[in-house]
């Protein structure tokens, strides 16, 4: 890290602000109702998030005190998109008035990401900006070394540098995201919990005449299935990818996929996720359409086909990770242009966990030239709605248009047809949702639907916790994932001719490998943890 750039960068910051203090000026209007936290939290772990947020950039008369810097910032999207020199230029005009900086936007795909971002950390490139997710590397990255610790209290670059993005979080997502007490990324401030359930085509549905209510667990679907494998041949009757499908099951092991139900908010016994009777249910379901041809033979080997059909449409039903107020299915609809009609509804609660207050995060990578410059533009990212917007739904008149205004005085948009940035771009992942302008297909208490699931999910009891001796247990972590591997999608996706028989070899080899030993380490560290 750079001490004398930062230490400077303080001090100009100090002085700019006695300066607006006896020129009774500096400070920004209040930021608007919808990047502002909601009241009372009824969760122990959210209370703080109820914190109103006031915006306080720097106006663009300071910016020349600072030195100039180009951030670099890899950034996760569904695809490259063909127009990111024409965003970039866009959104440098606006950095370089506020924080005298550029930002080079490296976007790389879900099939590019692992490779391109470790490759590049391990040979020392200059990274200021990357994201990262509980799901997604986050423990083994801060095992590594590969970001920086955030609220060092010798260089606290949270609270020097985003104090309004630190509040307008809250304690639940604050506390939620650290490892042994140091914040290594700032998280998306969205829903602190997820959900799950179905997500399937209105249009289908309403020609068949299907009640998707009645649908109360996925072997439910099978005579819905049929009729859409029989009557719609281009149309894939159940999309599912590598995993299967979605259980109340979070991980707490850093990858050897040892944890807890979640369903359950007190349960802290250690378990392997096949080791849980409704994830075998499912499997079992699901072999049962895999043999019928309601499943693509492609599920097993590959997760990125998956996602195209997400975008093009071509499914009948899904099972994914929901959002309040339908926002998964709305989503989905704007990154596909609106050319489909989807719906949903879910059948698991609201609980939050580890993996959720870390789902979706930036962090700022050892090898950043400038960290504070970092923070700063990911504190615009969740306090400047015109940076937001720019990043989620591109250029107005190129790849947008506005509609309308909410109730509540929210500008609505509508996502221009073809246009090459907001399929390409990922909301959850840019800042604050409560300053994104709501989609044309959006409810307009989107953003209130959002801050329930922060005051009234209930907390897991292992809330917070995060295994932090995965080091220890190196030869285990290493065996347990080659027996995954051979073993895991197939299972998950039906593609097996004896799903009992395969079952066992795959249970038997997992605990040759240290199945046992590595969640009795566990067990004993997580009732340490809730114990303390």
């Amino acid at each position: 890290m750079k001490r004398n750039t930062k230490s400077l960068l303080a001090l100009l910051l100090v002085l700019l602000m006695v300066m607006s203090a006896f020129g009774g000026c500096g400070t920004a209007p209040a930021a608007t109702e919808s990047s502002s936290a909601p009241a009372e939290s009824s969760s122990a772990a959210v209370e703080e998030s109820s914190a109103a947020v006031e915006s306080t950039e720097a106006a663009p008369s300071e910016a020349p005190a600072l030195e100039e810097y180009e951030i670099v910032y890899y950034m996760l999207a569904n695809t490259i998109s063909k127009d990111r020199d024409m965003i970039v230029e866009k959104l440098n005009e606006m950095t370089k008035a506020k924080i005298n900086a550029t930002v080079n936007i490296v976007m790389l795909d879900w099939g590019t990401w692992t490779d391109k971002f470790n490759t590049g950390i391990n040979a020392g490139e200059k990274m200021d900006i990357a994201f990262t997710a509980d799901w997604y590397g986050y423990l083994d990255s801060v095992a590594n070394g590969y970001f920086l610790a955030l609220n060092d209290p010798a260089d606290n670059l949270l609270e020097q540098y985003a104090p309004e993005t630190v509040a307008a979080l809250g304690e639940g997502f604050i506390k939620g995201s650290r490892i042994g007490g140091m914040n290594y990324a700032v998280p998306t401030d969205k829903e602190f919990a997820v959900n799950s359930g179905l997500v399937w085509n209105k249009d289908l549905a309403d020609k068949y005449g299907f009640d998707m209510t009645k649908v109360k667990t996925i072997a439910d679907l099978e005579p819905m299935l049929k009729t859409i494998k029989e009557k719609e041949p281009n149309i894939i009757p159940y999309l599912i990818d590598g995993q299967g499908f979605i259980n109340p099951f979070t991980d707490l092991s850093g990858g050897a996929n040892i944890g807890v139900d979640y369903a359950d908010i007190t349960d802290k016994t250690m378990k392997h996720v096949w080791e849980m009777p409704v994830m075998i249910e499912k499997a079992k379901t699901n072999k049962k359409f895999m043999d019928a041809g309601y499943i693509s033979k492609d599920a097993p080997t590959d997760n990125a086909k998956a996602g195209d059909h997400l975008l093009a449409g071509d499914f009948f039903v899904t099972e994914q990770p929901l959002k309040p107020g339908k926002g998964k299915s709305t989503e989905l609809m704007a990154a596909a242009g609106n050319k489909f009609k989807l719906d949903e509804y879910d059948w698991t609660p609201y609980v939050a966990v580890s993996m959720h207050a870390g789902g979706s995060m930036l962090a700022i990578p050892q090898t950043s030239g400038d960290p504070a410059r970092a923070m700063m533009f990911i504190n615009l990212m969740h306090t400047d709605p015109d940076i937001a917007n720019l990043l989620v739904w591109g250029i107005e008149g190129t790849h947008h248009k506005a509609v309308g205004t909410s109730g509540i005085g929210e500008k609505i948009v509508e996502a221009l047809p073809d246009n090459a940035w907001t399929s390409a771009s990922l909301p959850w992942t840019l800042g604050s949702v409560y300053i994104h302008w709501l989609g044309s297909n959006e409810p307009e208490n989107k953003h209130e639907m959002f801050q329930l699931s922060k005051t009234q999910s209930k907390s897991h009891i292992s809330l917070g916790y995060r295994f932090t001796k995965k080091a220890d247990y190196q030869p285990q972590y290493a065996a347990l994932s080659n027996v995954m591997a051979e073993y895991d999608r197939v299972l998950a996706t039906g593609a097996v001719k004896d799903f009992d028989a395969t079952y066992k070899e795959f249970m038997d080899k997992m605990k040759a490998a240290g199945l046992d030993e590595v969640k009795a380490a566990l067990q004993a560290d997580l009732d340490a943890y809730v114990a303390k």
